[in-house]
């Protein structure tokens, strides 16, 4: 735990992420009405935070609301005020002229007929093809070693580089079922804070076991050919720390020879103006949260949703960063210094 954030949690708000349910002993429910009694949506814990000498809380919810657990924020640093955005709970803020392209790519998403709640990912097909897409780019991607995996009681302690279907609005099985994890809304008691180096951060107010999911980044959809022309009417400058490039996926894909994907319209999620708490996650050369691409409502693949996990137990009052993967050089006339204090700091972003 970081020197001088403390926590005051009675034995009721012990930190972890939901209180058990039983099940009554006897039942002679069937295994779907089981699963709605042991499924039951997980009760946010949300601790007493008591402030560090000369941090002043600026709100107590950032989210007005829109999240399952308040975030607040605080700032110990300097006089600077609550940074301002419209906060947006869905995925895209804004589409791009992609409403016909988006409701046709939803109609050919796979989709499942369980009524069990996704148990076994050998019947479900969002599960089996989260398997089969790994086993199309395993063949010719050196970069993928594990085995394919899946959710494990809502939890995902390896990233799957291929992506993971969840599923989605199509499917038969209910909303709660095993393989809806990154649909929920923010459930991890978390809080904005202003760092001395690197501007807004966020920390987490409760311990977080591995796998756990965190967040989800929101942010206008952009085309490629709209960032263009925001450089060319902007001098050549684009706010790259509160973006994320979709096109990853698309290079594997290609890359693979097997199905190639049209480099047409490799989108981007710019988080500048509209988003969620995501934006504020800083960049880490150690993290302790790693990225993973999931499907959901559409499976093409230059639209995957980008899905926070935690990569190791985290500790309460740890900031949460992740690894941009920028690579210095790869934008000329750009260089941005890292300043993250890893052991094993690369020194530079871009």
């Amino acid at each position: 735990m970081k020197k001088g954030f403390l926590l005051a949690l009675s034995k009721s708000d012990q930190p972890t992420l939901s209180d058990p349910i039983i099940e009554e002993e006897g039942s002679k429910n069937t295994t779907d009405e089981k699963l709605k009694v042991t499924k039951a949506k997980p009760k946010p814990i949300v601790p007493k935070l008591k402030l560090k000498k000369g941090e002043k809380l600026l709100c107590e919810d950032y989210t007005n609301g829109s999240e399952d657990v308040p975030i607040s924020v605080v700032n110990g640093v300097d006089q600077e005020d609550i940074p301002k955005i419209a906060y947006h709970v869905s995925r895209y803020t804004e589409i791009p002229r992609l409403g016909l392209e988006l409701i046709k790519s939803q109609e050919i998403c796979s989709s499942c007929t369980c009524t069990d709640g996704c148990l076994d990912p050998k019947k479900c097909k969002c599960q089996i093809k989260s398997e089969d897409r790994y086993y199309d780019l395993k063949q010719f991607n050196n970069m993928i070693h594990i085995k394919p995996t899946y959710y494990k009681e809502g939890k995902l302690e390896e990233k799957i580089f291929s992506g993971i279907y969840e599923c989605n609005k199509n499917c038969k099985c209910r909303e709660d079922c095993k393989n809806r994890v990154t649909q929920n809304r923010i459930n991890i008691p978390l809080q904005i804070f202003k760092t001395k180096e690197i501007g807004w951060g966020v920390r987490t107010l409760i311990d977080i076991p591995k796998g756990s999911y965190i967040a989800t980044y929101s942010g206008q959809l952009m085309t490629d050919e709209q960032v263009l022309k925001f450089k060319l009417d902007n001098d050549g400058k684009y706010p790259d720390e509160y973006n994320v490039y979709l096109s990853d996926l698309v290079i594997a894909i290609n890359s693979a020879q097997n199905a190639p994907v049209p480099r047409n319209n490799v989108f981007l999620l710019d988080a500048s103006k509209s988003g969620n708490i995501a934006r504020f996650f800083n960049h880490s050369c150690e993290p302790n949260m790693f990225a993973q691409y999931v499907f959901m409502d559409t499976h093409d693949v230059r639209l995957p949703e980008v899905a926070f996990f935690a990569k190791r137990f985290i500790l309460a009052g740890e900031e949460l960063c992740w690894d941009y993967g920028y690579e210095p050089g790869t934008i000329p006339d750009r260089e941005m210094v890292c300043k993250c204090g890893a052991s094993d700091c690369r020194g530079r972003l871009l």
